[in-house]
């Protein structure tokens, strides 16, 4: 079911609350391909997504006049996130694991199985997290990142109480298109960004 949300002209923006669709699993397994659950198959991914989508926020983007799948958000508040994760990756850490093609990942799944559960409340938290965003290679320069992550703003706005500040990691490449949505660089790590913006 999806709660619509947000639209332009050509491209409608809504909330995904239940199991996405195949044109999701697939734009999520080709844009991350060296994600974990991406190596395994779409079935394990879509239950991936699915958790996000029943726990945090999912925003799908689709062509007004086909319906057509063509980018998706995932976000949401940093605690929630990170234990949907955590807890996803204990129940299924074999099956992953076993698909692995790097030696360091098995070993991390499966000590994350065997150690005892994560105590979130102790731990440093930057308040929310935009975790994953893709656009459609066909689709790209028509607006449809900026229209998502603008969606995903006005989606935490309502449960903020004065400033709030969200993050994002990504590809040092990606790092034009998020300052130019007012996002500041944070942390460089090799290849990687960390960009934070306050929203109120």
């Amino acid at each position: 079911m999806m709660e619509q949300q947000r639209r332009s002209d050509a491209i409608t923006v809504a909330r995904l609350t239940a199991a996405p669709s195949e044109s999701v699993i697939e734009l999520f397994r080709r844009s991350f391909p060296r994600h974990p659950v991406s190596q395994v198959d779409s079935v394990l991914a879509s239950a991936f997504l699915g958790a996000y989508a029943m726990r945090s926020i999912l925003l799908v983007a689709q062509e007004r006049e086909s319906s057509r799948d063509v980018g998706f958000l995932i976000g949401g508040d940093t605690l929630t996130l990170d234990r949907t994760r955590v807890e996803f990756i204990r129940k299924h850490a074999l099956r992953i694991a076993s698909n692995s093609t790097r030696s360091r990942s098995l070993f991390r799944l499966l000590l994350m199985r065997l150690r005892p559960a994560r105590s979130f409340a102790t731990a440093p938290y930057f308040e929310y997290q935009l975790r994953f965003i893709a656009v459609d290679p066909q689709a790209r320069g028509l607006g449809i990142g900026a229209l998502l992550v603008k969606a995903f703003e006005d989606e935490l706005r309502p449960s903020l109480d004065g400033y709030h500040t969200w993050t994002m990691l990504g590809e040092r490449g990606a790092e034009g298109f998020f300052t130019s949505l007012g996002f500041v660089r944070d942390v460089v790590s090799g290849d990687h960004v960390r960009l934070r913006k306050s929203l109120r």
